[in-house]
């Protein structure tokens, strides 16, 4: 799989919002796609906005987004942080099974111990994450990932930064090829 860049929208407040209701009660049986709230032109520059927002206006990472809005985390991905997200893009729920994805999101608990194995305290460029080769990150789900770089890539936890350093007011996030599913350090 190959990407070459996420196309990023900025978002109002209000869109953010309306995301959270498209999901709604049903957000296992319904995603929330980036034309469904209110778009503008991408920015060159994403660093004023929250990791919360930009996740939500990236189309590429809106199954993510969908799953983080069901679990309750928006609010923790909007906070201060600072955060590193290894965000998974859609292709990378594509190759979980279907019916373990539907499993997982119907059991909030689970869901969210999956989704905060991909947020890390504090903020981590690949500059950063090169240097910790070996070495492993401790995630908000209190488990711990391998940092590894392997030629030009830098993997975290198995998954491949696909689209690396999106600088966000409160961290960076990275985009990842991989669902991790569980600690690997």
């Amino acid at each position: 799989m190959k990407i070459r860049s996420l196309v990023l929208v900025p978002l109002a407040a209000a869109a953010l919002a309306g995301a959270v209701l498209v999901a709604g009660s049903n957000a296992g049986a319904a995603s929330t796609t980036a034309g469904q709230v209110p778009m503008a032109s991408p920015p060159n520059d994403t660093s004023t906005e929250n990791i919360a927002r930009i996740a939500a206006g990236t189309e590429a990472t809106q199954t993510v987004t969908r799953l983080a809005i069901q679990a309750g985390l928006v609010g923790t991905l909007a906070s201060p942080g600072p955060f590193t997200v290894f965000a998974p893009v859609n292709d990378a729920f594509a190759a979980v099974p279907p019916a373990a994805l539907q499993s997982v999101a119907s059991d909030i608990p689970t869901l969210t111990k999956v989704l905060t194995l991909h947020v890390v305290p504090g903020s981590y460029t690949t500059a950063d994450l090169k240097k910790l080769d070996g070495q492993s990150l401790a995630t908000a789900e209190g488990g711990k990932l391998l940092v590894q770089v392997k030629g030009k890539d830098v993997i975290v936890g198995g998954a491949k930064i696909v689209v690396p350093d999106i600088k966000a007011s409160n961290g960076v996030v990275h985009a990842v090829d991989t669902v991790i599913l569980a600690p690997n350090a």
